[in-house]
């Protein structure tokens, strides 16, 4: 019991971190864009040369931001509940719900994370845009987004089951 404890503190710290830095790296990166988005107006609109790499830019830190950002809300467990359920039960049987409710979230994020390795790997030698950057530089986010989902829904649901014990 003792080790299972320390395992679970481990995997809440190492959750905690990786959650920290991904919020601090999503609004960086979002700063960022909008940097380079007011840039290329002002080329586009004030210069009138427009930057031809700048979707380049854009569009991928958009995927990863908006995919990272997921699994920030997925932490903080900011996912569509029906409330109005959820109240008319007991607390003992909403924490059921809750586990149960998680473990599907679990199942689906490992699915999508073999589904999203598949696509990464079968895009690794396609290019996109005017930088010929690989295509699969975008299409890693989906699976790394779900796997961070999936440890965050496992440190959830050990949370919850330890709950449910007392």
């Amino acid at each position: 019991m003792e080790k299972a404890n320390l395992a679970l503190k481990k995997l809440t710290r190492f959750c905690d971190v990786t959650d920290r830095t991904i919020t601090s790296f999503t609004c960086v990166l979002l700063f960022l864009m909008f940097l380079l988005a007011v840039i290329a107006i002002f080329f586009r609109y004030v210069v009138g040369s427009a930057l031809v790499w700048s979707a380049d830019i854009l569009v991928p830190a958009f995927v990863w931001m908006s995919l990272l950002g997921i699994s920030v809300g997925a932490r903080s467990s900011s996912h569509v509940i029906i409330d109005s359920f959820i109240k008319i039960l007991t607390e003992r049987n909403r924490k059921q719900i809750a586990v149960a409710t998680q473990l599907i979230i679990a199942c689906f994020s490992i699915f999508l994370v073999i589904v999203g390795f598949k696509v990464a790997l079968a895009a690794r030698d396609s290019r996109w845009g005017v930088l010929m950057l690989p295509s699969a530089y975008i299409y890693i986010a989906f699976p790394i987004s779900f796997l961070l989902i999936f440890l965050y829904t496992v440190d959830d649901i050990f949370k919850r089951i330890h709950s449910l014990g007392k």
